[in-house]
């Protein structure tokens, strides 16, 4: 090791900072949020009725949007020919 030239120039503040930083992460807003698998059932209740909300909006603009394709004469005549 006595060969080796290089030699680390270790900060030490900066451990001083990741503690700093760590007692910053248990004072966030999300340590008063209950735990994901308490509030699951509450999220999947809640992703059911948007969709559901999505359903309904989605068959009243297919209700009030009809579709009335019109076809030109001479396809419908192919087609009255091949019913015949």
């Amino acid at each position: 090791m006595q060969e080796c030239s290089f030699q680390p120039n270790l900060i030490t503040s900066h451990r001083a900072g990741s503690a700093k930083r760590a007692s910053l992460v248990n004072k966030n807003k999300f340590s008063e949020v209950a735990p994901i698998h308490e509030r699951l059932s509450s999220i999947q209740m809640q992703k059911n009725e948007r969709l559901q909300q999505l359903r309904v909006k989605a068959e009243q603009e297919l209700l009030e949007n009809k579709f009335h394709p019109t076809i030109n004469l001479r396809s419908e005549k192919i087609a009255l020919i091949k019913r015949c």
